[in-house]
């Protein structure tokens, strides 16, 4: 690892003992904070109960006063009732006396409600005091008996803030843009701003974030262990380093002896070779190289490697293979993120692409465009399929008595016709034999077949 690397770690582990530090002093003072909450609304409650009986005891008081109103007026009433002059005034004041007897049981009943009221809202607030007591003493109790740890733990933290400070004021000296990403992921992930990476099986080359378990590139352990500069895990973005337990002796490569032979020879086009742009070079090195890995994981897997087709910025690049897409997508997307290459890249099953969809339907289209054309224009004389007859002269000779002679016609001209058969002399009603003269004899043959 390089010094910028380095000091990541040294504060990554200061940070680690600062906050497990501070995670005691929590824990320990825990219990006291639930328990000062605890009383604290045990005296809120006991305040809302005590202006709770002291507005009842004033509404109390009114009730009473509008109950002995009521009855100095109903005595008022009986006085002026008593001096009726007749009958109708005697049945008014009865009346009035009557009506103010009834508002008066009716503020009576109000009063004994509140009075019920206060008397209840009254033994509350005696529990509420003898809790309040027992929780207050049990506050401090604990306060007695934890006072020691605290200030041991918060000692523990003002030791170890310096610490950190210092490592953190040393990435700051080598790379300020290193310190502000570690804070920023170190807030985003709760302190866990960096993840080692872990080699889940010793007898194999293959390494993993341990934050997130992404399997990473096989090459991340020679490079985080001879650059200096910050890798992220490609899934959680985590920055990444090599525990220093880490035997380099694992992370070589197999000898020569130990590597398969290669089964395929690499074919070299026999094209004349031309000058690639220097930007397309080094994209097509990169996702050769995450081939190569995405290659080695299908046939570690047991698995046939795939052909897809690469779009870079939506024009097509090239055909490469791997594992599945899913692998070849997120190792290839790795490679460039992790050269500074950004570039928006698509990964299509083969034949899939915009390229090869676009290729076939204009296939079609031509292929359908032929096919109209055809039926459209006239139908054109064929050759014949079977071989021409031979002329009439070189035809095989036929028997005489299978052609009868035309009309007029009793002879045959051996000259003309030097090839036709000659009867010889039969029984009468017997078809007489013919023999026939091969065009492939001589002339003493000929004349020697034709004698029998």
């Amino acid at each position: 690892m390089g010094p910028t690397v380095s000091a990541l770690v040294n504060l990554f582990n200061a940070d680690q003992t600062l906050r497990e530090a501070q995670t005691r002093l929590d824990v320990a003072s825990k219990n006291v904070r639930i328990q000062e909450r605890r009383v604290h609304d045990l005296e809120a409650r006991q305040k809302a109960g005590q202006a709770l009986v002291k507005s009842l005891h004033a509404k109390s008081m009114a009730v009473d006063a509008d109950v002995q109103g009521r009855d100095a007026r109903i005595e008022k009433l009986r006085t002026q009732q008593a001096s009726a002059k007749n009958n109708k005034e005697y049945q008014a004041f009865l009346v009035e006396i009557n009506t103010g007897k009834v508002d008066r049981e009716k503020a009576e009943e109000e009063g004994l409600k509140i009075v019920a009221q206060i008397e209840a809202q009254q033994k509350e607030l005696e529990a509420v005091a003898t809790q309040l007591q027992a929780e207050q003493a049990k506050l401090a109790e604990m306060k007695g008996s934890i006072s020691q740890t605290l200030a041991d733990l918060q000692a523990e933290i003002d030791r170890v803030q310096p610490t950190r400070d210092a490592a953190a004021g040393e990435v700051g000296k080598l790379s300020a843009k290193s310190l502000n990403v570690y804070e920023r992921l170190a807030e985003r992930y709760d302190g866990e701003a960096i993840a080692p990476i872990g080699q889940p099986d010793r007898r194999q080359e293959a390494y993993s974030c341990m934050a997130c378990h992404l399997e990473l590139v096989t090459d991340i352990y020679n490079k985080l262990k001879t650059r200096d500069e910050l890798v992220f895990c490609p899934n959680c973005g985590r920055i990444l380093y090599a525990p220093a337990e880490m035997i380099y002796e694992q992370a070589k490569p197999k000898s020569p002896s130990q590597r398969a032979a290669p089964t395929k020879k690499r074919v070299v086009s026999s094209e004349p070779s031309r000058a690639m742009d220097p930007v397309k070079a080094e994209l097509d090195r990169l996702l050769r190289r995450a081939q190569g890995e995405s290659v080695k994981n299908s046939n570690a897997a047991g698995s046939n490697p795939v052909e897809f087709e690469v779009y870079i910025q939506g024009k097509y690049f090239g055909n490469y293979k791997g594992q599945n897409i899913d692998n070849f997508r997120r190792t290839a997307r790795y490679c460039l993120h992790e050269s500074g290459v950004i570039k928006d890249m698509d990964v299509y099953e083969k034949g899939q692409g915009p390229k090869s969809l676009a290729a076939a339907a204009e296939k079609a289209a031509a292929d359908a465009v032929s096919t109209e054309a055809t039926a459209a224009s006239p139908s054109a004389p064929t050759a014949p399929s079977q071989p021409v007859e031979a002329p009439a002269a070189a035809a095989a000779p036929t028997r005489p008595a299978e052609q009868p002679l035309a009309s007029g016609a009793n002879e045959v001209n051996p000259a003309s016709q030097p090839n036709e058969s000659v009867p010889s002399e039969s029984a009468p009603g017997e078809s007489a034999p013919v023999i026939e003269a091969d065009a492939s004899m001589d002339g003493a043959e000929k004349d020697e077949a034709l004698s029998r």
